[in-house]
């Protein structure tokens, strides 16, 4: 692995969080993949495109970037040494995609060697988000895009927000991973981000999708109350009560229970940006 700079960020990613994603990539890509096609459309990735997904994970973006460009090929990098061993476990048989272990803001990325560069969330996380930034930045060519997820402004009128609004009360400090988040919620601090790190044409849109959060109430529940802020909060109280809130979450939850699992609208934001 090559020199990590973002230290907090690696305990944390090769903890307890890492760990919750290993064991439930399934549930995490249930609550983003309605974005990946968002993603790889404005990073415009086709037949032949070079493509980097940073801040991979457990790799489902890298993998449908690699079935899109059948003739090119798709490398993940993610901080995580779980998440990218569970990453190249998924993609087994894959010919055209690769995963590295690597801290995205100092990896020695070949100059010039993708087409695309996209995330889904994963650039947010960064100490040095300029810094990072340029370095992945280089790794386009001239004209190459990068698209990525971030969270844009919270709704508390989204549906998302309503289907689990009994845990607001409880949300009374950040995590690690949430105070890196809000680094990209304005779009101000997007743009000024982005142009100093060598993009132009950024641009910032809002866009929806349907989150699948569980099998059923019980299990959509269980998942939403090991994501990361939500544990890190919900530890701060005994076990009675972080049984009620479970119940509580899991009644709430009822009310969007589908065929298809518990079903709940998401919104966040798309940002893109080209390399001159």
């Amino acid at each position: 692995m090559t020199k990590v700079t973002n230290t907090e960020q690696r305990q944390v990613w090769n903890g307890w969080l890492g760990e919750h994603w290993v064991v439930h990539p399934d549930h995490y890509d249930g609550l983003l993949e309605g974005y990946n096609a968002p993603i790889l459309d404005a990073a415009e990735v086709g037949v032949s495109s070079r493509v980097l997904d940073v801040g991979c994970g457990t790799g489902q973006l890298t993998r449908e970037a690699a079935a899109r460009a059948r003739n090119g090929s798709a490398t993940g990098v993610d901080i995580s040494a779980r998440m990218v061993d569970a990453a190249r476990e998924r993609a087994r048989g894959m010919a055209n995609v690769s995963f590295d272990e690597g801290d995205a803001q100092i990896h020695p990325f070949p100059h010039g060697g993708y087409d695309a560069v996209v995330s889904r969330g994963g650039v947010m996380f960064f100490d040095d988000a300029v810094a990072a930034f340029t370095n992945f930045g280089q790794a386009l060519r001239g004209g190459g895009r990068l698209a990525f997820l971030a969270p844009g402004p919270s709704d508390p009128d989204s549906e998302y927000a309503r289907a689990t609004a009994v845990l607001r009360p409880y949300m009374t400090k950040r995590s690690p991973t949430t105070r890196r988040m809000m680094s990209l919620v304005e779009r101000d601090a997007i743009h000024t981000l982005l142009e100093a790190s060598g993009f132009r044409d950024a641009r910032v849109e809002r866009v929806g999708t349907v989150a699948t959060l569980g099998s059923d109430p019980a299990d959509a529940a269980e998942f939403v109350c090991g994501q990361g802020r939500v544990r890190s909060c919900l530890e701060e109280y005994d076990d009675d009560t972080r049984r009620g809130v479970r119940d509580e979450l899991e009644e709430a939850l009822a009310a969007f229970h589908t065929a298809d699992g518990v079903r709940v609208a998401n919104t966040a934001c798309l940002v893109s940006a080209v390399r001159p």
